[in-house]
């Protein structure tokens, strides 16, 4: 699936929607502190040596992830209002959140062997400096994120992504796959004007 716009082809944006946060962290702490897990990987596939260096939860599984297996978190108020903000704010129908965090630098890499849209939100972060980088050819980018969104878009496969890890610091990262809403191609083409100045396009 092509993400094409005006003949270039955008490999990273900001994305201009409104943040996606917890809305009661003591809540989201509890939570988290109490049930995120390590993520299990269940088969080898195209990144046979990466282990499970991740701990989190799924908030909604109706998609079966080949690869990763992670526990499902328990009903909970503030499972139920990351969920409600991804349904009404992600540019796509959710089928699967989760989320997550890294244990140790993740290498580039692409998570699937084909074009795919991929969203992301940084639910929480510590670290001072960019936690992902990119790299489209021999070309490489740290990511950069605006004060007024913590979610991008990237398209995964033709970008590969890295992760930095230090113990120091603590970041969590939601993901979601689904079905891209209607409005999808136009909240990409407004968000890549917004944020043109760090935006990737080709």
């Amino acid at each position: 699936m092509a993400n094409k716009s005006n003949s270039k082809m955008i490999l990273f944006t900001p994305l201009d929607i409104p943040k996606i946060v917890p809305s009661d962290w003591d809540a989201w702490w509890d939570l988290w502190n109490n049930h995120a897990q390590l993520i299990n990987k269940k088969v080898t596939n195209h990144n046979p040596a990466f282990g499970s260096p991740w701990k989190g939860f799924d908030l909604m599984n109706e998609f079966n992830h080949e690869v990763y297996e992670a526990a499902v978190a328990p009903k909970h108020p503030a499972a139920d209002d990351l969920i409600e903000q991804v349904r009404t704010h992600c540019p796509f129908e959710p089928t699967f959140i989760r989320v997550m965090e890294n244990l140790e630098t993740i290498q580039f890499h692409s998570d699937v062997l084909y074009p795919k849209h991929e969203f992301r939100s940084v639910l929480w972060n510590t670290y001072p400096d960019s936690i992902w980088m990119f790299k489209y050819g021999d070309s490489v980018r740290q990511m950069s994120l605006p004060e007024d969104t913590n979610s991008f878009y990237y398209y995964d496969y033709p970008l590969k992504h890295a992760a930095h890890y230090d113990p120091r610091y603590s970041k969590g990262l939601l993901i979601v796959y689904g079905t891209p809403k209607p409005d999808f191609y136009e909240t990409l083409n407004i968000s890549t004007e917004k944020y043109k100045e760090v935006a990737w396009i080709i």
